[in-house]
């Protein structure tokens, strides 16, 4: 249990610095919602995603693999049961309307945790730069000790859920274009 909650808080942490360094103001957000979708495509978010962890020179953040195909799991770590995955759901266009991060904390890893918090950081950061706090504040992705819960947030036109399962061994965070 203390690993769970160790590895919990080293989840948030990370959450929390790198979603502090995203820029200022929705205005400049660098991911908008257009037409129901997200204006980037799956592929150009996993090179963004995937020249900032180059850009760390940092070994403990793992490379996220190319995009295939709509709805299809892309597996970041499997060193435990898929410890780490990116579902983009994309439409006819190419553009991403559905974002899901899933992670457990069977057999934690730091680079799963690095991982993790990059996306997550990078991807609510970029999405609503102003709002990363109260967002972060909403989700209480931190509320260890609790065997499950369902949190949600929205701001910049986007919905963030997440949901929390098992005591924490299985997490999930959905990210869509909030519908009008």
């Amino acid at each position: 249990m203390k690993r769970k909650c160790f590895f919990v808080v080293l989840v948030t942490f990370v959450f929390c610095f790198l979603i502090s360094c995203g820029t200022g103001g929705s205005n400049n957000a660098t991911i908008q919602v257009k037409n129901g979708a997200y204006d980037w495509t799956a592929q150009e978010l996993i090179d963004a995603l995937n020249a900032e962890i180059e850009e760390t020179g940092d070994s403990r953040f793992l490379r996220i693999p190319d995009f295939n195909a709509s709805d299809e799991k892309i597996v970041i770590d499997d060193s435990s049961f898929e410890g780490l995955t990116l579902t983009l759901s994309v439409n006819s266009d190419g553009y991403i309307t559905k974002i899901v991060i899933d992670w457990t904390t069977f057999k934690e890893s730091l680079e799963r945790v690095n991982t993790c918090g990059l996306i997550i950081g990078r991807l609510v950061g970029s999405i609503a730069p102003d709002e990363y706090d109260a967002i972060y504040d909403q989700l209480d992705m931190d509320a260890s000790g609790t065997s499950e819960y369902t949190t949600s947030a929205s701001a910049n036109g986007t919905d963030f859920n997440y949901k929390y399962q098992l005591n924490g061994m299985y997490q999930t965070l959905t990210i869509t274009p909030a519908l009008d």
